[in-house]
């Protein structure tokens, strides 16, 4: 399928998204062609993953100035922006995006988990107005990682009055890894849609390594190390082990919330309430969240993937073939006749 220059557009109720997934779900209801979307992320990668200072151990890795020139970028050059009131396209607020879109984030100072949305629809709760939130801080809410990036402060208003209050937002993927689950909540349980229906759920994730290939970084370093104490030291059930070692804490929490809303979702498939599909590439190894170098490698990645599960598809088919042609045989008696020709 060429993409150039095209937008995909289906009949869906909600497009939404966490942490890189909320950036893209807010590209794609800006109706910015999935080819420009690609592009931004190969070649901007370095200006969001920039480092500013290599000594302050005490504070994220990154600034926010990286998103934020992008997202003033993209804004600018948006039909929705140039038609208009807004000087600075910093000041557009979700409620200025046609499509429906959510993203996930989480307000440490009040512990609410948030969908921060451009529809009033969409939301569970009704302790804030999400939908007057500007876009630029839904972008930075939902992708502020903890240690990566900073806590996403600003102000938001209350919902039914003018009050604003003051928010504290993370990453998302703090409560919401893969959102699927809670996005169908969205937008049928909590909103009285025709109880009948089947609902289709099609989730995209970043990719997943197995075995020996899960981590990278601290954890691989140490594994290669020279010391035994050392190896030893992160395979133990301690806090060093649980930090560094093979099965971290914060894998732990985001693997199995996902690992929940997947078996979740696999039973609201039997009932015949949705179709559930997720999209998930096999990594041969993990890519950690700023690694702007490995861009080519994660494409080669994907394409061998979806190549492999593409011929697994195929022959899964031809199996399904041979049998039902076997069985279409046995049944008119043709088998014999068949042999013997």
């Amino acid at each position: 399928m060429n993409l150039r220059k095209k937008f995909i557009k289906i009949k869906y109720d909600l497009i939404s998204g966490t942490s890189v997934g909320g950036i893209i779900a807010i590209l794609l209801a800006l109706e910015v062609p999935l080819s420009d979307v690609i592009d931004l992320f190969e070649t901007r990668a370095g200006t969001i993953f920039k480092k500013e200072s290599w000594y302050n151990f005490g504070s994220p890795s990154y600034s926010h100035s990286g998103i934020t020139e992008i997202v003033k970028e993209v804004l600018s050059n948006t039909e929705m922006y140039k038609n208009s009131k807004y000087q600075d396209p910093l000041d557009m607020e979700m409620q200025d995006i046609v499509l429906p879109v959510a993203v996930m984030t989480y307000d440490i100072l009040s512990g609410s988990v948030i969908a921060i949305s451009n529809r009033d629809t969409v939301r569970v709760d009704n302790k804030f107005d999400t939908k007057t939130f500007k876009i630029l801080n839904a972008v930075l809410s939902t992708s502020a990682a903890p240690t990566y990036f900073p806590v996403c402060r600003f102000e938001g208003k209350l919902s039914g009055s003018e009050n604003i209050t003051t928010l504290n937002c993370v990453d998302g993927g703090i409560w919401a890894n893969d959102p699927s689950l809670y996005s169908f909540f969205l937008r049928s349980i909590a909103n009285n849609i025709t109880p009948n229906m089947i609902y289709n759920i099609i989730c995209f994730g970043t990719g997943k390594a197995h075995g020996e290939n899960q981590r990278t970084g601290v954890f691989n370093a140490i594994k290669s190390g020279t010391t035994k104490a050392l190896r030893k030291l992160t395979n133990g059930d301690g806090s060093i082990g649980w930090i560094a070692g093979e099965n971290s804490i914060f894998d732990v929490i985001l693997n199995s919330s996902t690992a929940m809303i997947e078996n979740i979702s696999g039973l609201l498939q039997k009932r015949g309430i949705v179709r559930y599909m997720k999209v998930q590439v096999s990594l041969s190894q993990d890519i950690q969240l700023d690694d702007v170098g490995s861009i080519q490698r994660q494409k080669d990645e994907v394409e061998r993937s979806m190549i492999e599960e593409r011929n697994k598809d195929l022959q899964r088919q031809f199996n399904r073939a041979v049998l039902r042609t076997y069985y279409n045989g046995l049944v008119t008696g043709n088998l014999n006749e068949q042999r013997e020709e």
